[in-house]
């Protein structure tokens, strides 16, 4: 089953507020079980899935935890990637907890096996859950198990019936339309992928305001003009470890960070929303937009959120390495390639003056086909569940980004990835060279590191580098047209 990240709830601002609530409380009590509990599903409910981790253990070393905190602990260590310790976490929710609770730990149980090719115990696990009454969730994760034991027709067939099944909830049928738009794609279906990935895209309304959506972006390039840019609250954490990748969903960022990973100075932490989470508390806090909130905070506050993402990272590389057996040493840099990055590069320039900020493109059209065949989540990205919204938000990406490259003090590293998988060691020596690296025919074979993805990507980024991703729209121009228009393909 595919699991659509969700940035924040329905209400960040709210969530933020009950963050800062929490936090004052924290302050005055540290060993404040309840605060704890309530300031880290704050961070998770913004993203902040590696503070809010860390938060909730100390709360469960301080109480014996329920069982939905367990299961905020086992959906935070699955974010973070660390499937072992999700197996162990969901060990003491089955059979302890009631099915509210009980259902999402066999999901997130199935989910863990399946992505370290454990086939035949995923198996036995989603067994258990259909005899507990798991329903089309149990149905879907055997699909799951069909597709990766390598038989996509039996998944399909499995996946139809419940696609068309208008009486499952929307969010459910929506997460279950995808995973079988990727599959028929799989199986050369094209046009038939494309058609279920717009029904899906259709099933969960999500107002997409494109006026607010243009207008923070000129908001931004105003605050952030050239002659505005040194006026503005600095931090003064010259940390250079942070490292940033930008770019649109579907655009090559997964395969970069396993490029980068694979350098013995490096390490990542895949898509980690703490930069999020201080923007919308910002917002809050000053209760305007993100440019004119940026304009209103101090260095103080801009240190205490560079002392917390820098705490972050190396909590989760630690992490990492010991859920990997890993015996290297403190990385250099530390790579997060988190999405909607493209409106925070601002932010960074003030909270982490010490970071670096690589920008990768990828052809606009095979770009977007690739995110209208991919779940995204809509609270977060009302944009993608239409082609206009997709022109809009890749406009606005090129728009920003150009600027930040333009305007920025931190270093900017603009890439290609067409350029990159048609000439990998020569882009990667000058990217290595960016991050002040020695070059390491390591990061040639990414591929072969063994670290576990969580995005999407991850069964491209387990191979060597290819082109088969180039010009992959034209399977689907004929479903393209406003894009076609908006991005008329080179004629070269």
């Amino acid at each position: 089953m595919t699991d659509p990240t969700d940035i924040h709830g329905p209400d960040p601002d709210a969530i933020a507020a009950a963050h800062d609530d929490a936090a004052a409380r924290l302050a005055s009590d540290p060993t404040d079980v309840k605060a704890l509990i309530d300031r880290a599903q704050a961070c998770l409910g913004l993203g902040a899935s590696g503070v809010g981790l860390a938060l909730l253990e100390r709360a469960a070393d301080l109480a014996t935890p329920h069982g939905s905190v367990l299961l905020a602990i086992a959906q935070a260590q699955f974010g973070l990637g660390l499937l072992d310790a999700v197996l162990e976490t969901t060990t003491k929710i089955i059979g302890h907890a009631p099915p509210e609770i009980t259902n999402p730990a066999r999901q997130l149980r199935v989910q863990s096996l399946l992505r370290t090719d454990r086939l035949d115990q995923a198996a036995t696990e989603v067994a258990a859950f259909v005899r507990a009454g798991g329903g089309a969730t149990a149905l879907g994760m055997l699909a799951s198990i069909e597709e990766a034991r390598g038989d996509r027709e039996q998944a399909r067939a499995r996946l139809r019936p419940l696609v068309a099944n208008t009486s499952l909830p929307t969010g459910q049928r929506m997460g279950l339309a995808y995973e079988l738009a990727r599959i028929t794609d799989r199986l050369g279906g094209h046009d038939e992928a494309f058609e279920i990935a717009t029904l899906a895209g259709t099933l969960v309304e999500t107002p997409f305001d494109r006026a607010a959506f243009e207008s923070e972006t000129e908001a931004l390039i105003r605050t952030f003009a050239p002659d505005r840019v040194g006026t503005l609250p600095r931090g003064t954490r010259t940390d250079e470890r942070p490292i940033f990748i930008v770019g649109m969903p579907r655009s090559g960022t997964t395969l970069l960070e396993q490029i980068i990973c694979a350098h013995p100075d490096a390490a990542g932490v895949q898509e980690r929303y703490e930069l999020e989470m201080h923007a919308q508390l910002l917002m809050h806090r000053s209760g305007t937009d993100l440019p004119t909130a940026i304009e209103r905070t101090d260095s103080a506050t801009l240190n205490e959120f560079a002392d917390e993402y820098l705490a972050m990272l190396g909590d989760v590389v630690r992490r990492t390495h010991a859920a990997e057996g890993s015996s290297s040493s403190e990385p250099i840099r530390v790579v997060n390639k988190a999405l909607k990055l493209d409106r925070l590069c601002g932010l960074v320039s003030r909270m982490l003056p010490g970071a670096r900020i690589i920008v990768i493109r990828r052809n606009p059209l095979d770009n977007l086909v690739s995110i209208r065949l991919n779940p995204m989540s809509p609270s977060a990205m009302p944009w993608s569940t239409s082609l206009e919204g997709l022109i809009a938000a890749r406009r606005r990406f090129d728009r920003l980004t150009a600027h930040w490259k333009a305007v920025l003090d931190v270093p900017v590293f603009d890439l290609d990835y067409e350029s990159l998988v048609a000439a990998p060691e020569l882009h990667i020596r000058a990217l290595l060279q960016f991050l002040d690296l020695p070059f390491d025919e390591r990061c040639l074979s990414f591929h072969s590191t063994g670290r576990t993805v969580m995005t999407p990507s991850r069964d491209q980024v387990n191979k060597p580098m290819n082109t088969s991703a180039v010009e992959r729209w034209r399977r689907y121009e004929r479903h393209l047209g406003p894009l076609l228009e908006a991005f008329p393909p080179s004629t070269d």
